[in-house]
């Protein structure tokens, strides 16, 4: 019996068969409503007074009734009809009610209204406060010898999932990487690039807090950050300004949008967090916090996840707030003392020994496995291969189809594409990404200008891992869905345990820098790939609805150079889950928690992401991570992939060499021509693979 909970009681009781006792709950006055469930094996439940009921099971002996804030006392009527000359057990459940919630009263709705709103529904409305029951005696009455018995009715529902902190920061982490995705991005750059500048209208502003500023910009101040952004990064190539300005305006945007500023939350509205045209918490959208229900299995308020949150984050030594991961990195670093940022202007140079404060205070929430899965996915080489087209070099195939499509349709972004091959010598290479993926999670790229990667420090464990904590969640659905198992969440806390070790030993060297530059400069791809002169100068299906423009103009070349026929979007999904996967594991102190209900709660909240990476890892690569844990190289396995695809558009002859021995004796015995000299004989596929195509295929 919970603490509110005073006392049951019957009156009269005992009571005839077929007559009415009034049941009594008495509890202590408190603010927020109520929400009873009565239950009763036999009998039925009638109103009392101006006291209105609903039937959940429809026979009336399965009730809710919701009572106003500052109740002390609710009654119910019962009434002995269809019961044995026994004694009757009748339960009572007690929820407290958010007060922000806007349900009906028991007085205020109908009876079929109530119903539907499924009070008692999966999972329950409220704060379950306790449990109580009294014992009713049945005495001979009028018509008892008619009395008998009804069938008892059984429900199943799910484990009782109570709520953890942590589950706050998940929040922040898909909101975060939400804000950063190319729909955003796109919306940004229209703004900032395509709209007059003397616009009186709020240029938009991230609503997971970015500490220089409280308000909305306006489009003309805006532009000029941008501006003077652009005059810090000046490129000694002529006739780039254009480019410039995106490259500019795309470090601007990733500045605004990466991470998010930590500190305590004195409400669900707190000013402390820009607020503008995008710029709310997300708490304080009704819109995310339905979704939030759905991952957390629970009902959820504004107040909530502010409490959540405040309880979740810890105050360092020095005075600031910060997540607890980071402020265990921050011990490690005990000798060294945290300094503010450098100022940003041209002319000042900060070179003092210490740690940037920011670092702990507005972590940045981007990963590289994002630009790895974009990368399998083409993206960089169909800009490669335009690139190429722009300059009027024929790709290294005998046929390439690029050569038979004008470029003419792309001449408005000529000053674009001119500054982005000038800027090559700026951008990452193929082999520091390549040798940055192997570092941060031991896989790497395979293709002609991908050196072999001879790392000094590799993850060659993470595959394994990450692999296995994706098969265990799978398990673990399995037996979450059972309404008769209560699901063990030790496997996925050991597995994520494993993981987290495994990347924050990758966390070193070019963590902070190359995944940042890798996304930026992905992002300026996308951008100009999805641009309108796109559209005429690569065919696309136009029925197909891709979430993001530049995906079809990487579809069609993808079918254009013949490379792998699995869709981008499974690409782009991967990336996007991904990233969100793995920085839900980074970012939170798993070493040392060692509790299983926050490793369960991790698996339910991300499960979307989760299922959804499993099904794009299958439609890429081949391989079910719910079967079995794969520890084969994703280059690998898309290398293999693309191989079948290549022998599978030869002609039946070109692939005579799979034949039985036998069978290619009789057909070489009935040729009319010499056959080719044993050193020229190459298999067909490898006559006819396109030095572009091809999962991992660079050009040097």
């Amino acid at each position: 019996m919970g603490d509110i909970l005073a006392s049951l009681s019957a009156s009269p009781n005992p009571i005839p068969a077929g007559s009415t006792t009034t049941l009594t709950l008495t509890v202590l006055a408190s603010a927020t409503p109520h929400l009873t469930v009565w239950t009763v094996p036999f009998g039925r439940f009638v109103p009392t007074g101006a006291n209105s009921i609903a039937a959940v099971d429809g026979e009336e002996s399965t009730v809710v009734m919701l009572s106003s804030g500052g109740t002390t006392s609710i009654t119910i009527g019962w009434r002995a009809e269809a019961v044995d000359l026994s004694t009757i057990d009748i339960g009572v459940s007690l929820r407290e009610v958010p007060a922000d919630l806007d349900l009906p009263t028991a007085s205020e709705t109908s009876f079929d209204q109530l119903t539907s709103t499924a009070f008692i529904a999966e999972p329950p409305i409220g704060r379950f406060v306790g449990s109580t029951s009294v014992s009713v005696g049945i005495t001979a009455g009028q018509g008892a010898a008619a009395i008998l018995p009804q069938p008892l009715a059984v429900s199943l529902t799910r484990a009782f999932a109570p709520a953890t902190p942590d589950q706050a920061l998940w929040m922040l982490i898909r909101q975060s990487t939400e804000q950063l995705s190319f729909t955003n991005y796109s919306r940004y750059m229209e703004q900032a690039l395509c709209i007059d500048a003397n616009s009186a209208s709020e240029f938009p502003n991230p609503p997971l807090g970015y500490a220089s500023t409280g308000g909305g910009n306006s489009r003309g101040v805006e532009n000029l950050n941008i501006a003077d952004l652009a005059q810090r990064r000046g490129l000694p190539f002529p006739d780039v300004d254009a480019y410039r300005v995106l490259k500019a305006a795309t470090e601007r945007f990733m500045q605004l949008f990466c991470g998010v500023l930590i500190h305590a939350q004195a409400s669900p509205s707190s000013q402390s967090l820009r607020r503008g045209t995008w710029g709310d918490p997300p708490w304080a959208d009704n819109r995310t916090l339905a979704e939030e229900r759905l991952r957390i299995y629970q009902v959820l308020t504004s107040g909530d996840v502010v409490q959540a949150w405040n309880n979740y984050i810890t105050t360092s030594s020095l005075g600031f707030s910060t997540l607890p991961y980071l402020e265990l990195v921050r011990q490690n670093l005990s000798g060294v003392t945290p300094v503010n940022s450098p100022s940003v202007s041209a002319n000042a140079v900060s070179l003092c020994e210490g740690v940037i404060r920011e670092k702990f205070t507005n972590p940045c929430f981007v990963e590289l496995i994002w630009s790895y899965w974009h990368e399998e996915g083409m993206l960089v080489q169909t800009m490669k291969a335009i690139a190429w087209r722009f300059q009027n070099r024929r790709g290294p195939t005998d046929l390439d189809p690029l050569a038979l499509l004008e470029i003419d349709p792309l001449r408005p972004l000529s000053n674009l594409l001119w500054g982005y091959l000038q800027d090559e010598q700026h951008r990452l290479t193929v082999p520091r990404r390549a040798y940055e993926y192997d570092h941060h999670y031991g896989i790497t790229l395979l293709g002609k200008a991908v050196p072999q990667v001879r790392g000094a420090d590799t993850r060659s464990r993470f595959i394994e891992a990450f692999h296995n904590l994706l098969y265990l969640c799978g398990i673990f659905y399995k037996e979450d869905d059972d309404t008769t198992v209560v699901a063990d969440g030790f496997p996925i806390l050991n597995a994520l345990r494993e993981v987290h070790l495994l990347l924050t030993q990758g966390a070193h060297n070019q963590y902070g820098d190359l995944p940042w530059t890798a996304r930026q400069e992905m992002l300026m791809e996308q951008w100009l790939l999805s641009r309108p002169e796109f559209r005429e100068y690569l065919p696309r299906r136009v029925m197909v609805d891709y979430p993001e423009s530049w995906m079809h103009s990487v579809e069609t070349m993808k079918t254009l150079q013949g490379w792998t026929d699995s869709s981008v979007l499974h690409f782009h999904d991967l990336g996007k889950f991904g990233e969100r996967i793995v920085l839900s594991i980074r970012f939170r102190d798993w070493t040392s928690e060692i509790h299983p209900e926050s490793a369960a709660n991790w698996a339910r909240y991300w499960r979307p992401e989760i299922q959804g990476y499993i099904h794009a890892y299958r439609a890429v690569t081949g391989v079910d991570l719910s079967d079995h844990v794969d520890v084969t190289l994703p280059a690998e396995l898309l290398r293999r992939r693309w191989i079948q695809l290549v022998q599978g558009r030869l002609p039946s002859e070109s692939r005579s060499s799979s034949l039985p021995a036998r069978r290619v004796r009789q057909l070489g015995s009935r040729r009319t021509t010499p056959a080719l000299p044993a050193q020229r004989r190459q298999p067909a596929f490898r006559q006819r693979q396109p030095e572009l195509g091809g999962p991992g295929q660079y050009v040097p």
